[in-house]
């Protein structure tokens, strides 16, 4: 023991057994005080403290085998307490200079446990207490001011906790309870930067690095095999993550990545295995919010490229499942929901990129109460202010968007109660304005539509309802064209309906069986209306030319009658070109051509 020029200074050991060695040096202290207390074998305790100025003191308690601990300090009002307690090999290592720091380590009942503190700077704060396990060991380094941190690992084996804080005002809270392999590796570098995170269970990992000023990391891990790895460069960027299980065989996963400022992230995945969220943002003021519960097999791949962007996904699955939700954005304001619900082999996938677009998936939410399986919806948008929705109900449904352009409107929605299977609906936009609604309902066998447009102002309605080997076809280009098509509870029915030129609409019904419609427009301001009731029956209208009118009927009751309709003329407002066939009967046919001028018209009515 030496003390040099030491007003005020006070030095007490206290060593029980043989072995024991205990230093203590103060040099030009003031009001320095250190004391060691030693209960054991082959215990080492150094205690340095120079240059104090007021109110320095350390204290040492060790009891047990082994045991090291080294203490230095130099500043101002510095505190040091450490208590080594019931185990062997256990090493507590403290370094603190600068003003007003205060550490208090704590280690029992353990084995190999280590605590490495060092701290630089005026205010900082670091507590670190270990108990119950084997081979702990906590690392603290805080530089600058005002830093603090905490570490608590409670009942468990191999745990390991390493915190770096380089800056001002930053806080890491670490707590790892009832557990064993629990890691913890923390990094921030900055001003006001916060982690707090909870682990509790076996094998659980966390990962974090923050560097910037103003970012929080909040982490809640209870279960097995878990691990959070979290990087955040920018300012005011948050991460909030929840991992929860009830079987100690189950694994969950979440990697995130932030780059930029103002982003926000929150993740929840609970009682299940095999969870995974992937994140990555770079930009400013984008929010991700991830829900996966009562589940297998979830996968959620996130990536937000720009600013002011929004993902929302939950997945809530009971049983067994396969869903994958994946979400791509590039460029700003756009926003991606994305719910699945009591599905089987699930997926969805949306990529945007542009701004100011809007897409909403649902898979299996509240549609129908039948179990949901095998359901896959596509969305894909390149260009500013699109809008997708996807809801699907029913089992073995596959839906797909793409829109290029701008302005586009595209809404698919399809139904099944029973476990007859597919539904199948595809639309692709291009060019700008243009709108698309497609709805089928189940049970059914097949019910297929593919709606393709391209050019502007273009508009689809499609509605089928149930029966087998439904098919609606619809291609739209130019502008202004409108294309309705209806196919209820009919078996084996088709309608084609292929629009160019400007301004043209179509009107189709089919009710019955083994219907068909094939209805081609390529000029302007043609009208066709097709209605059939009946089975077997088909029509075909053909128009170009200018202000023709086609109106079909074949009634309920009608069989294997074909109608067809060609019209070529140059119509004008006020003497457009008509043709009308009214067919009651069975086996009948009927064919009108119109072409050349202006107000032809053509009447057909067979019983």
């Amino acid at each position: 023991m030496t003390q040099t020029d030491s007003l005020g200074a006070t030095a007490t050991v206290i060593s029980i057994l043989d072995g024991n060695s205990a230093t203590i040096t103060q040099t030009d202290s003031a009001t320095a005080s250190a004391s060691i207390d030693q209960n054991g074998n082959s215990l080492t305790a150094t205690v340095t403290q120079a240059a104090a100025t007021e109110g320095s003191s350390v204290e040492v308690v060790q009891t047990g085998e082994n045991s090291i601990v080294f203490a230095d300090q130099l500043g101002e009002e510095t505190t040091a307490l450490v208590s080594q307690t019931g185990g062997m090999v256990n090493n507590a290592r403290t370094n603190q200079e600068g003003n007003e720091n205060t550490l208090t380590t704590t280690q029992s009942e353990g084995e190999f446990n280590s605590v490495n503190v060092t701290q630089y700077g005026d205010g900082n704060n670091a507590t670190t207490t270990q108990t119950g396990g084997m081979l702990n060991s906590a690392v603290t380094s805080q530089t600058s001011d005002a830093n603090t941190l905490m570490t608590t690992q409670t009942e468990g084996e191999f745990n390991s906790v390493i915190a770096n804080q380089n800056g001002d005002e930053n806080t890491a809270d670490v707590s790892q309870t009832d557990g064993s392999s629990n890691n913890l590796i923390s990094n921030q570098t900055g001003n006001e930067n916060s982690v707090t995170t909870t682990q509790s269970g076996m094998n659980g990992s966390i990962v974090i690095s923050q560097i910037g000023d103003g970012n929080t990391v909040t982490s809640d891990q209870e279960g097995t095999r878990k691990v959070v790895s979290a990087a955040q460069t920018g300012d005011n960027n948050t991460l909030d993550t929840v991992q929860h299980a009830v079987n100690y065989n189950l694994s969950v996963t979440v990697n995130a990545t932030q780059e930029g400022n103002g982003n926000s992230a929150k993740t929840y995945q609970a009682f299940v295995s095999d969870n995974s969220i992937t994140l990555n943002q770079m930009g400013d003021g984008n929010t991700v919010v991830v829900s996966q519960k009562q589940s297998e097999g979830d996968v959620a791949d996130i990536t937000q490229e720009g600013n002011s962007n929004l993902a929302d996904v939950f997945q809530e699955t009971v049983g067994r499942n396969n869903a994958t939700a994946t979400v791509v954005t590039t460029g700003d304001n756009n926003t991606v929901d994305i719910d699945q619900t009591n599905t089987e082999s699930s997926r969805a996938t949306v990529d945007q990129t542009g701004d100011n677009n809007v897409s909403v998936i649902a898979q299996g939410w509240g549609i129908t109460p039948s179990p949901s399986t095998r359901l896959v919806a596509t969305t894909e948008q390149n260009g500013n202010g699109h809008n997708a929705s996807i809801t699907q109900g029913g089992i073995d449904n596959a839906a797909s968007i793409t829109q290029t352009g701008d302005d586009h409107i595209s809404a698919i929605r399809q139904e099944q109660y029973g476990r007859n299977a597919n539904n199948v609906a595809n639309s692709i936009q291009t060019g700008s304005l243009n709108k698309s609604d497609i709805f089928q309902r189940g049970p059914s066998d097949q019910n297929t539509t593919n709606v393709t447009q391209g050019g502007s102002e273009n508009n689809a309605v499609v509605s089928q309802d149930g029966g087998n080997t439904s098919f609606t076809t619809i291609t739209q280009s130019d502008i202004g064209n409108y294309a309705n098509t209806w196919q209820w509870s009919a078996a084996a029915s088709d309608v084609t309906v292929d629009q160019s030129g400007l301004d043209n609409r179509v009107s189709s019904r089919q009710i019955g069986q083994r219907q068909s419609a094939e209805l081609t427009q390529s000029g302007f301001e043609g009208d066709a209306s097709n209605k059939q009731y009946g089975e077997d029956n088909a029509v075909t209208v053909t128009q170009s030319g200018e202000f023709n009118e086609s109106d079909i009927l074949q009634e309920t009751g009608s069989v294997f009658n074909v109608a067809s309709v060609t019209q070529s003329g140059i119509g004008l407002v006020g003497a457009v070109n008509q043709a009308t066939i009214s067919q009651f009967g069975s086996n009948d046919m009927a064919t009108i051509m119109q072409s050349g001028g202006s107000g032809n018209m053509a009447t057909i009515t067979q019983n």
